[in-house]
């Protein structure tokens, strides 16, 4: 059997992807061998082979690729070698190159002509970066983070070339510092805080009791306000609906200025936690659930890829029916059937 790692890798690639990475290994830059034909030919082989991987031994793989030519010890294990090197680059590089990541090839563009000391051309591109962080409406952790490497790369900028002038931007460096600890901590505390309402979280890792946050952060950022509303939500035992109601209404009226991936995310967790107080014998949840659930879909954060999750749209259906709404229950399952 071949290496099982590139077998195993090259199983999930997607039809697009298995183009692209021949293009890849014809490329001159990157296959700088001659071995691309052979190495497109074992890529071949692992494909065509994905349905019956009995079919990939070694004697059969050498066969074919180095045809009626005698063993040589080691021959095919260099090329198997070889592929798996490609095949990481090639993930490297698409991963380097797609649309998430334009930020952080802009940054690393920065750092190339900072390090050229190419200075007109480094504050065109950093201004540009900032244009484009300024004209985003929607608040996101990641926001934060690209802020406080922005202040990094204009620290080492400053350093570099400027000296003891100047503050060296280390302010704005610590001020987005403190941001993206805030801010990141309380998110990935409130995650705790409702895992520990369902499993056993060792004391050494429990801190989500004790954080403490300055109230100039929280004016700051509504992502924090928001995140931090929800933990506290979390600390009580048995809250009221009320106290759900008022943080849904928060979440619709601020539902433009936060990105989508935190909305998801915060959504779940108010789901989560009706679930929980649902199973642990407050029935008067429910309504609270179906509600939450209801306006969920309307905004469509039920939906990958146009669809609903099997487990998401059995709950959603229990539930309905839980609190006596038949007919809205019946329209939904004939709309996602």
């Amino acid at each position: 059997m071949l290496n099982t790692y590139i077998v195993e890798v090259i199983d999930t690639f997607q039809p697009d992807e298995m183009e692209a990475f021949e293009f890849f290994l014809d490329s001159p830059y990157f296959n700088r061998g001659s071995n691309a034909e052979k190495l497109k030919k074992l890529f071949s082989l692992i494909v065509d082979a994905k349905q019956n991987p009995d079919l990939l031994t070694k004697d059969a793989v050498y066969k074919n690729i180095f045809q009626n030519k005698s063993v040589v010890d080691g021959k095919l294990d260099k090329l198997i070698s070889e592929l798996k090197k490609y095949l990481q680059i090639f993930l490297e590089v698409q991963r380097y190159r797609s649309i998430e990541r334009e930020d952080q090839r802009t940054l690393d563009l920065l750092a190339e002509l900072r390090t050229r000391g190419l200075e007109e051309r480094y504050f065109q591109t950093l201004d540009k970066i900032k244009r484009k962080i300024a004209n985003r409406k929607e608040e996101t952790l990641e926001n934060h983070q690209l802020q406080h490497k922005i202040a990094i790369e204009e620290y080492d900028w400053a350093s570099t070339y400027n000296k003891v002038k100047g503050d060296l931007s280390i302010p704005a460096v610590i001020t987005q510092l403190d941001k993206n600890y805030f801010i990141e901590r309380t998110i990935m505390l409130t995650t705790l805080k409702l895992q520990q309402k369902v499993i056993i979280i060792p004391q050494s890792i429990d801190h989500a009791d004790a954080w403490i946050i300055p109230e100039d952060q929280i004016k700051q950022s509504l992502l924090l306000q928001i995140s931090w509303k929800i933990h506290a939500l979390l600390s009580i035992k048995t809250p009221s609906s009320e106290q759900f109601q008022d943080l849904l209404q928060l979440l619709q009226y601020n539902e433009d200025k936060i990105g989508r991936q935190h909305l998801v995310e915060f959504y779940t967790h108010l789901r989560n936690f009706c679930t929980i107080l649902i199973d642990n014998g407050h029935y008067e949840f429910r309504v609270v659930l179906h509600q939450i659930q209801r306006d969920n879909l309307e905004r469509g954060y039920f939906y990958f890829d146009g669809l609903i999750p099997s487990s998401a749209f059995l709950n959603i259906t229990q539930v309905a029916l839980m609190v006596g709404e038949q007919q809205w229950a019946i329209a939904f399952v004939e709309q996602h059937k």
